[in-house]
C-alpha cells in the first residue's frame, strides 16, 4: 500500500517522468515560472491584507460576544442574588402555616424581586406546600420526593440550592428553574423549605428583548453541555462558532453568547471581492501560460493531475475514517495521522509528525504497539494488538491492526497502524458475560433441575440439581440426546412422552406444565418428578432449542402414598379398613353380576376377646388383634382380601370361590384361631372365632345385602356355641332365633309398638356430707313371660344392628318424662349410659336440649356415663360430644376409668365431671399391688383436676373399706344398694 501524500505528492511519486518533461520544455517553463513569481508576489501581498482584515473582523465579533456574555452573567447573578435575599429572609424567620406569609403586604414589599419569579412556595417539614404565591390549588400537595427537599432535609448547611430545570407542577408543560433554601425552627431543627421558581419562558422573553448583532445567539447551558434555553442560536454552529461562556457562580448554569464566522465575515467578503477578482485574473494568466506548454507537458500534467486527484480522494477518504489511521516511518516516528476526529486519542495525546511513538503514547500502549510495529517491518503479515487507553478520563479499549507499508519497488517505507475503538463491544461482551454468569448462578441456586438442548434435542446444559437427579455430569453428557439422559416414564394417559424435548420441538409449543412422571437415574434410583418443557425461539419464531424443568416431588409422592395407605388400612393390624373393604366388595359384586362369577364373603368375630381386653388392658388387646391378623393372613390365599372391620371383627373376601370351598377355608381359620394361645406376662389365653359365610353370586343385591347375610350367619355361629362356622341358607338368613327375636323386639320398642320395658336406678352412696345425690339409670326389657331381662341379652344385638344410638335417645326421652312426672319426689343427678354409636352422633346434644326444654327440666339433673373403652380411638369425636353436653349444663362421668392403659391420655383431652372406678380393684386385703397403685393414681389425679370419684361394683365390706381408705367420694354396687324401678313412663 502507498503512503498518503501531501500537496507535493505528484513530485514525490513520479520524479523521473516529471524531470524528463521539464527538460524538454525548459524555455517555456522558465517564462511561466517568472510570470508566476511576479503575479504571486502581488497576489500574496493582496491576500495578506485580506487575511489581516478577516482576523480583525473576527476579533471584533469575539469581543462583542464576551461583552454581552459578561452583561448577561452579571444580570443573572443579580437575579439569583435578589431571589436569594428573599429566600434568606424566609430561612432566618420561617413563617408558620396559616399566617398569610405570602399575602398582599409581602407582594408589595418584594415587588421588584418577584418580577422574574413564576411562583414562590413554602413547604413544611413533611414536604407539603402550605403557602404559595400564585397557585393556590397546589396547596397541600407533597413535594417530598424532589431533590432539593431531600438535600435540605439531609444537610443543614446546604445553603442556596439551584436545581436543574424541571417541568412545572402547576401546568405540567412549561419548564422552570428552582432556587431553594432550608427553613429551620427556633431550635435549629428542619422545619421545611422555601422554593422560588423562575420560568424559562420569562428568561427567553428577556433575552429576545436584548439588541443583538446579526447571527448573534444566546444560550443557557448546563455544565454537561445540555442547552436549556436558546435564543437566536444557529443550529449548525459547530466547533467553529465564536463563543463566549460565563458561568453563574453557585449554579450549574452558564451563559453562552455565540455567532457564526460566516455571518461575521459577510461584510468582509464584500470588501475583499475586488481583491479576489484580481487573484482570479492572475490565476487565469497562469492557466493560459500553462496552455502554452503544449505537447507532452500538457499530456503529462493531465495524467499527473489525475493521479494527484486520485491520491487526494484517497487522502480525503482516509481523513473521514471513524477510526484513526497512523502512518509511521521506518524509525517508528509519526508521519501522518488520518482521522475524522481532531483528537482521536484524547487531549492528552498529540501525535505530531516526527514525534517518536514511545515518547507520546502511554507506556501501556507503546509497549504493545511498538514491538508489533517493529516486527511488522520485517514481513507482510498483519498483526493484531488490543490495549486500553484513558481518553479524557474515560477508559476506552482499542483493537489495533498493524501492517508494513512498502513502495512499488518493494522498498519498506514504514508501518500503517489502524486503531479501532472497541469500547462498546467490550461493554457488550462484559454485559453478556455478567448476564450469563447471573443466569448460571441463578440456575445453580434454584431447587429445580434445568436442562437446555439445541434444535436437535441434544443436551447443552444442565444445572447441579439436574446433575444430581439424573446422576450424571454435564462434561460427560454434553451433546447427548436428552432422552438418553432424562429417562422418564409418564403416567398413563398423560400428554408427556418419553422425550419431551423432541416432542416440544416437533409441536413448537410447551409441554406441560407440571406433568408427573417417574425418573430413572443412572444409579438405578427412581424418583418422582413434575416436568415442563418449553421451546426457545429465534426472532423469526423458529424453535432453536428447548428448556426442560423438573421438580423433585418424591417426598410429596411418598407422603401422598402414605396418606392413601393410611386412609385405606387399619393402623393397628395393617389390614385394609372397613371403608376400603366395602369398596372392594362393591367391585366384586359388580364383577359377579357382569361376568357371571361367584365369590364368598366371611364375617369373622373373635370369641373371648373381651376377657383379654378387660383383664390385661387395651395394649394387650391391641397386640392380640395384631397377632390374630398375622395368623389369618397366613391361612388365606394371595388374592384374597382380609380386612379389620372394627373392634374384634374381621371380614374376608374370597374371589372366585364356591360356597363349599369357602366353608373349608372358614373351618381352617376356626381351627387355627382355636389352637392359638395368646401370652401376656405370666398369663396365657385361648380365644376362638365365630365365622359366618355368605355367597356372592350373580344377582347378589349389592355389598350391603351380602354383608348383612354374612353378619347374620356370624350371629348364628355365636348362637350355636361360638368357635364354629355358619353358612347362610338360600334366602341368606342364618341368624339364630334368639338374635332375630331381640332384633324384632328392639325395633318394635323404638317404633312405638311395644311398652315392655322399665327404667331402673341404682343410687351411689356419698361417703362425705354435702355431696349431691347421684343415681345411675338402667334399661330393662321384659321377655314374652314378663320377666325382666338384663342388658347383656339385648345390647349386643342393638350394637350389631346399629340400633344403639336410637336406643339411647329412647332412654333419654323416657327418663325426662319420668323426672318431669316427679317419680316419687326423686331429685339429684340421674346419669344414663351412652353407647359408642351415640358418641359419633352429631345431633345427640341437640336432642338433649330439646328434651330438657320440652319437659322443663334443669340440665343439672341429667348426667351421662361413657366407658373409657368407648372413647379409645375416637378421642376427638368423644371430646366434641362431651363438650356439647357439658355446655348444656349436664354432667359427664368417665366409666370404668383405668380399665385400660390409656386413662391418663384420655384425661389430657376429655373434660369430664367425675371418674368411676371398678370397685373389684379396691379390696383392702389380697388385692394385686398394681390394682392398688393404679386406683390410688386415678384418685389423686381426680383430686388434682377437681373431679368426683365413684367406686362401682362394691359388693364386699373389703371393697367398701378400700374406697374409704383411698378417699373416694361415692360407692355403688349390690353391696350398697340394689337397683330399684322408676317404672314405665310410657311415651307421653
Amino acid at each position: 500500500m502507498s503512503a498518503p501524500s501531501g500537496d507535493d505528492g505528484a513530485g514525490r511519486r513520479h520524479p523521473a517522468q516529471l524531470a524528463a518533461l521539464l527538460q524538454r520544455q525548459a524555455p517555456t517553463l522558465l517564462l511561466a515560472v517568472l510570470t508566476f513569481v511576479a503575479i504571486g508576489l502581488l497576489s500574496g501581498a493582496t491576500l495578506w491584507q485580506i487575511d489581516n482584515d478577516r482576523v480583525r473582523t473576527l476579533e471584533d465579533a469575539r469581543r462583542a460576544n464576551v461583552q454581552l456574555a459578561d452583561a448577561l452573567a452579571e444580570h443573572g447573578s443579580r437575579l439569583i442574588e435578589s431571589v436569594d435575599v428573599l429566600l434568606r429572609d424566609f430561612s432566618e424567620s420561617p413563617p408558620a402555616p396559616g399566617t398569610g406569609a405570602l399575602g398582599g403586604d409581602f407582594r408589595e414589599a418584594y415587588a421588584q424581586s418577584l418580577l422574574f419569579l413564576r411562583n414562590l412556595a413554602l413547604l413544611d417539614a413533611d414536604g407539603r406546600m402550605y403557602a404559595t404565591l400564585y397557585y393556590s390549588e397546589m396547596r397541600g400537595r407533597s413535594f417530598a420526593g424532589r431533590d432539593y427537599y431531600l438535600l435540605h432535609r439531609a444537610q443543614a448547611d446546604a445553603g442556596l440550592v439551584v436545581s436543574t430545570p424541571k417541568v412545572s407542577p402547576a401546568d405540567g408543560r412549561s419548564r422552570i428553574l428552582t432556587l431553594s433554601r432550608r427553613l429551620n425552627d427556633a431550635g435549629g431543627a428542619f422545619a421545611g423549605v422555601v422554593v422560588a421558581s423562575v420560568g424559562l419562558d420569562t428568561l427567553e422573553r428577556y433575552y429576545r428583548s436584548i439588541e443583538r448583532a446579526p447571527g448573534q445567539g444566546i444560550e443557557l447551558r448546563l455544565r454537561d453541555g445540555e442547552a436549556m434555553l436558546s435564543v437566536g442560536v444557529e443550529h449548525n454552529a459547530g466547533p467553529d462558532a465564536l463563543e463566549a461562556l460565563r458561568w453563574l457562580a453557585g449554579t450549574p448554569y452558564g451563559i453562552v453568547v455565540s455567532r457564526l464566522p460566516v455571518r461575521v465575515l459577510a461584510d468582509w467578503r464584500e470588501r475583499t471581492g475586488s481583491m479576489l477578482v484580481a487573484v482570479a485574473a492572475a490565476d487565469t494568466l497562469i492557466a493560459m501560460l500553462a496552455l502554452l506548454l503544449g505537447g507532452r507537458l500538457h499530456i503529462g500534467a493531465r495524467l499527473l493531475g489525475r493521479l494527484d486527484d486520485a491520491e487526494r480522494w484517497q487522502r480525503t477518504l482516509l481523513r473521514t475514517l471513524p477510526d484513526p489511521l497512523v502512518v509511521l516511518d521506518r524509525r517508528l516516528r509519526v508521519r501522518e495521522v488520518c482521522s475524522a476526529q481532531p483528537q482521536p486519542f484524547g487531549a492528552d495525546i498529540e501525535l505530531r509528525p516526527g514525534s517518536a511513538l514511545f515518547e507520546v503514547l502511554p507506556s501501556v500502549v507503546a509497549t504493545r504497539v511498538g514491538p508489533a510495529a517493529a516486527e511488522a517491518l520485517g514481513d507482510d503479515r498483519i498483526r493484531s494488538v488490543d490495549y486500553p487507553l484513558h481518553i479524557d478520563g474515560e477508559l476506552h479499549h482499542y483493537a489495533a491492526r498493524i501492517l508494513r507499508l512498502a513502495a512499488e519497488d518493494g522498498t519498506v517505507e514504514g508501518v500503517l497502524w489502524l486503531a479501532r475503538d472497541i469500547t462498546d463491544r467490550k461493554r457488550i461482551e462484559q454485559a453478556l458475560f455478567q448476564e450469563k454468569e447471573r443466569a448460571q448462578v441463578t440456575l445453580a441456586a434454584i431447587g429445580d433441575g434445568v436442562l437446555v438442548t439445541d434444535e436437535e434435542a441434544r443436551l447443552e446444559y444442565l444445572n447441579p440439581v439436574a446433575e444430581r437427579l439424573c446422576d450424571c455430569r454435564l462434561a460427560e453428557v454434553r451433546g447427548w440426546p436428552l432422552a438418553a439422559v432424562l429417562r422418564i416414564e409418564a403416567e398413563a394417559g398423560s400428554e408427556l412422552g418419553s422425550d419431551p424435548a423432541t416432542q416440544c420441538l416437533a409441536d413448537n409449543r410447551p409441554v406441560g406444565p407440571a406433568l408427573h412422571a417417574r425418573l430413572m437415574a443412572a444409579d438405578g434410583r427412581e424418583r418422582h418428578v413434575e416436568i415442563s418443557c418449553a421451546p426457545i425461539h429465534d426472532p423469526a419464531g423458529r424453535p432453536t432449542g428447548t428448556v426442560t424443568v423438573m421438580h423433585d416431588v418424591s417426598e410429596r409422592h411418598r407422603l401422598t402414598q402414605q396418606i392413601r395407605h393410611q386412609a385405606a388400612h387399619d393402623p393397628l393390624t395393617g389390614l385394609i379398613n372397613r371403608r376400603e373393604f366395602e369398596l372392594r366388595l362393591d367391585a366384586a359384586c359388580r364383577i359377579a353380576d357382569d361376568q357371571n362369577r361367584t365369590h364368598a364373603l366371611l364375617c369373622i368375630d373373635l370369641d373371648r376377646f373381651k376377657i383379654v381386653n378387660d383383664s390385661c388392658g387395651h395394649l394387650a388387646g391391641d397386640e392380640l388383634l395384631r397377632q390374630v391378623a398375622r395368623l389369618m393372613t397366613e391361612h388365606t390365599r394371595q388374592r384374597d382380601v382380609l380386612a379389620r372391620m372394627g373392634g374384634d371383627e374381621f371380614a374376608l373376601l374370597l374371589e372366585d370361590c364356591p360356597l363349599p370351598k369357602a366353608a373349608e377355608i372358614a373351618g381352617a381359620l376356626v381351627s387355627a384361631v382355636g389352637e392359638f394361645r395368646f401370652v401376656h406376662g405370666t398369663q396365657a389365653f385361648s380365644i376362638g372365632a365365630s365365622i359366618g359365610v355368605a355367597p356372592v353370586p350373580p344377582g347378589n343385591g349389592g355389598p350391603q345385602v351380602v354383608l348383612s347375610r354374612a353378619d347374620r350367619a356370624c350371629y348364628a355361629a355365636k348362637d350355636a356355641g361360638r368357635n364354629c362356622v355358619s353358612l347362610a341358607n338360600e334366602d341368606g338368613d342364618a341368624a339364630s332365633s334368639g338374635t332375630r327375636h331381640w332384633h324384632e323386639r328392639l325395633e318394635a320398642l323404638l317404633d312405638g309398638g311395644s311398652q315392655d320395658y322399665e327404667l331402673h336406678v341404682q343410687p351411689a352412696s356419698a361417703l362425705y356430707a354435702g355431696l349431691p345425690p347421684y343415681r345411675e339409670v338402667l334399661l330393662r326389657l321384659r321377655d314374652d313371660d314378663g320377666r325382666l331381662v338384663p342388658p347383656g341379652a339385648f345390647l349386643p344385638v342393638a350394637d350389631r344392628y346399629r340400633l344403639a344410638a336410637g336406643l339411647d335417645r329412647f332412654v333419654l326421652d323416657a327418663l325426662c318424662r319420668r323426672l318431669a312426672e316427679g317419680a316419687g319426689g326423686i331429685d339429684g343427678l340421674h346419669a344414663m349410659n351412652l353407647s359408642v354409636a351415640t358418641l359419633e352422633d352429631g345431633g345427640f346434644a341437640g336432642h338433649v336440649r330439646t328434651a330438657l326444654q320440652r319437659h322443663g327440666l334443669a340440665p343439672a339433673r341429667l348426667g351421662f356415663e361413657i366407658e373409657e373403652a368407648a372413647v379409645h380411638g375416637r378421642l376427638a369425636q368423644a371430646g366434641e360430644q362431651i363438650g356439647a353436653l357439658r355446655a348444656l349444663g349436664c354432667r359427664v362421668t368417665l366409666d370404668r376409668c383405668g380399665s385400660g392403659l390409656a386413662a391418663f391420655d384420655c384425661l389430657k383431652v376429655l373434660r369430664v365431671d367425675a371418674l368411676k372406678i371398678d370397685g373389684s380393684r379396691l379390696e383392702a386385703e389380697g388385692s394385686h399391688p398394681v390394682d392398688t397403685v393404679s386406683a390410688e393414681a386415678i384418685v389423686r389425679l381426680a383430686r388434682l383436676l377437681g373431679l368426683h370419684t365413684i367406686a362401682s361394683r362394691i359388693e364386699t365390706t373389703g371393697q367398701h373399706s378400700g374406697a374409704v381408705v383411698l378417699g373416694i367420694d361415692y360407692v355403688q354396687g349390690y353391696g350398697v344398694c340394689r337397683p330399684t324401678s322408676l317404672g314405665n313412663p310410657g311415651r307421653g
